[in-house]
């Protein structure tokens, strides 16, 4: 049971001044008058007029639907809280989502990204070298060749002029049984190419194809060719001819990933590390709210 003043009134029953009192029971609202301990009892709500009775009203609201008004704000109350937890638990399944898909970047990012850094340092670098042999007459002549890899030749003489022949490498390997040169065989490194000075004395039927008058060729040679540099003309004695050798490395020459540096690994792992922390910052966050949501 419960009980509202509404105002100061006059009471049917005694004609006197008391307050006016609705009261509620089995769901049911009762007018009474009050004066001071002693209470009359008026009639039902819906079958008395309150307003004739009431000379000092403090509120002309029916404690019925005041009663209806905190049924509402309470339903209301308690549909706002299951809207904001399902918010929470929106973000909260955003936040793992989020810090899921940016540690799989991260994993799939310290994978290939060695290989990438292999590639790019190494890719793109030509490695050349060379030597230079001293000349004092035109009686020899260099045969080149590169039995295992083609390789990018330039030839420079200074203050000489040459010729050049281009032969099969099967000729080449049969000027090189007949030589009777002593002289050694160079080998230039990357292209694993070879200068042998043959004497033009063991190469006399073929001295009449040499053409041209260089200080300076380049050539791509290949497996099954050879070339015949002979210096024809020295302008001063002695004289340098000088020969260079270039190529890039293939892919199978390249470091791979487990032979970095330790230093290498380290600047990749430090380059992930603020990835890697976001993402399970935010997987852990996520976490934590949808937990706290449900609670």
């Amino acid at each position: 049971m419960s009980a509202r003043s509404i105002g100061r009134g006059r009471c049917p029953k005694c004609g006197r001044e008391g307050s006016v009192v609705i009261k509620m029971v089995g769901g049911k609202e009762y007018v009474y008058v009050k004066h001071g301990r002693t209470w009359h009892y008026i009639g039902p709500l819906e079958k008395i007029d309150v307003n004739e009775i009431l000379r000092e009203p403090t509120t002309t609201l029916p404690l019925k639907e005041t009663e209806t008004l905190n049924i509402h704000g309470e339903k209301m109350n308690e549909e706002t809280k299951s809207l904001n937890k399902t918010v929470v638990e929106v973000i909260a399944l955003i936040l793992v989502a989020v810090g899921t898909g940016i540690l799989l970047l991260t994993i799939f990012a310290s994978i290939i990204l060695p290989y990438l850094v292999a590639f790019w340092s190494v890719s793109s670098v030509n490695i050349a070298t060379g030597f230079s042999t001293m000349i004092e007459d035109t009686t020899k002549a260099y045969l080149i060749y590169s039995p295992i890899r083609s390789a990018s030749i330039s030839i420079q003489s200074d203050n000489a002029y040459f010729k050049i022949l281009a032969v099969p490498l099967y000729t080449a390997m049969s000027i090189l049984n007949a030589t009777q040169s002593q002289e050694l065989e160079t080998h230039i490194s990357p292209s694993d190419l070879r200068v042998k000075p043959i004497k033009t004395s063991d190469i006399q039927g073929l001295m009449q194809s040499f053409f041209g008058n260089y200080t300076s060729y380049d050539i791509q040679l290949d497996t099954n060719q050879a070339l015949l540099v002979w210096p024809y003309k020295l302008q001063t004695k002695p004289t340098s001819l000088s020969f260079y050798t270039s190529r890039s490395l293939t892919g199978s020459e390249q470091p791979q990933p487990n032979s970095f540096q330790p230093l290498s690994m380290s600047i990749i792992f430090i380059s992930l590390a603020p990835r890697l922390i976001l993402a399970v910052s935010l997987i852990i966050g996520g976490y934590l709210l949808y937990r706290w949501s449900k609670k």
